[in-house]
């Protein structure tokens, strides 16, 4: 591949997928309308789809791309069931897409952006009760504290309207619990982390949060995304090269997104309960 083409790929790619991606918005949308039918299980959009609807106002240009949106269900359900309940009704409001609902060891609608880009909603299989049960407590708080938002009418375009149009509201996950996630995370990768992330590491374990959102964000998502990219050179190089390259591009990306979260602190974007996120930690 010529130099052009590669940098023309890196081009397309770089920006996908995030909230001012026409895909994100509809799938949001899709959401929302799911969201009004009271007799369907909640559903509670977690990771990064959340931090960037927390942070799109006050920082549009700090979106991190991801290739996923991740859901919470407020019950277990059988493969059939998701794919009835939940799954085959989103994909019906996203035909422009070509939906193909999976039931496997993750709950995905898959979709596909122009470019043949595949874009995934995921919700966790809780293949039995009694796992589901044990991960009730942390769904239903989650779901408890949540945020609410309301997605606008215009991020559902033409083509993907099924039924009556509007602005919907849906439910997003407290700063704090995307946070507590990706700390545990970062933790528990500590022995793969980067040496030049050691000093925001530190600062995370010290709750030093002027630290995090005084960083020059724009660069270290600049790196980020340039790290995400260089991933596939890894796989010629053996299976646990590349996973420890892996697992350092979500230390990489857990930290830019926890540094962040620090900044809408500072900028009294987001409220942080600092208990909150504490008890989270120690559950």
């Amino acid at each position: 591949m010529a130099v052009n083409n590669i940098e023309e790929h890196h081009a397309r790619i770089k920006d996908k997928f995030t909230v001012h991606n026409e895909i994100v918005k509809a799938s949001l949308h899709a959401i929302g309308h799911y969201t009004l039918q009271s007799e369907r299980p909640s559903l509670l959009v977690l990771g990064g789809i959340a931090l960037q609807l927390h942070a799109i106002d006050a920082y549009p240009g700090l979106t991190r791309p991801t290739h996923d949106l991740d859901l919470d269900i407020n019950t277990s359900l059988k493969k059939s069931e998701y794919r009835a309940r939940i799954g085959e009704p989103l994909a019906a409001r996203l035909n422009a897409y070509n939906p193909q609902v999976k039931t496997s060891d993750t709950y995905t609608v898959m979709l596909q952006d122009a470019d043949g880009t595949p874009f995934f909603i995921h919700a966790p299989h809780y293949n039995t009760s009694g796992l589901y049960n044990r991960k009730r407590p942390a769904i239903e708080r989650r779901l408890a504290n949540a945020s609410s938002i309301q997605i606008p009418a215009e991020w559902n375009s033409a083509e993907n309207e099924s039924g009556s149009s509007g602005a919907y509201r849906i439910r997003i996950a407290r700063p704090e619990d995307i946070a507590a996630d990706k700390t545990r995370r970062i933790i528990q990768s500590s022995a793969v982390m980067p040496e030049n992330l050691n000093h925001d590491y530190h600062a995370l374990l010290n709750r030093d949060w002027g630290a995090l959102a005084g960083q020059e964000l724009a660069e270290k998502l600049d790196s980020t995304i340039n790290m995400k990219l260089s991933l596939p050179a890894y796989h010629d190089a053996g299976k646990s090269i590349y996973r420890n390259a892996r697992m350092q591009y979500n230390v990489m990306k857990d930290l830019f997104d926890i540094a962040l979260i620090s900044k809408l602190m500072a900028g009294k974007t987001i409220e942080f309960d600092e208990f909150y996120y504490d008890s989270i930690l120690h559950e």
